[in-house]
């Protein structure tokens, strides 16, 4: 079985991570799952905000 954030592997989603945060941090990777499960239990086709109450890491897993 394999692992999904979003459409991506977690392989996949891991290099993206490194590119775009500079590293594989914990809060990064954790965070991409707390946004998957979000979109998923959403409706389709509605707008909607995040708000993310720490300084480091997990944030840019709702900016990417």
């Amino acid at each position: 079985m394999s692992v999904h954030v979003l459409e991506y592997t977690f392989e996949e989603y891991t290099e993206i991570v490194k590119k775009f945060h500079g590293a594989a941090a914990p809060g990064v990777l954790i965070g991409g799952f707390m946004v998957d499960t979000a979109i998923r239990n959403l409706p389709d086709g509605i707008l909607y905000d995040a708000i993310c109450e720490t300084k480091s890491c997990l944030p840019d897993a709702i900016s990417y």
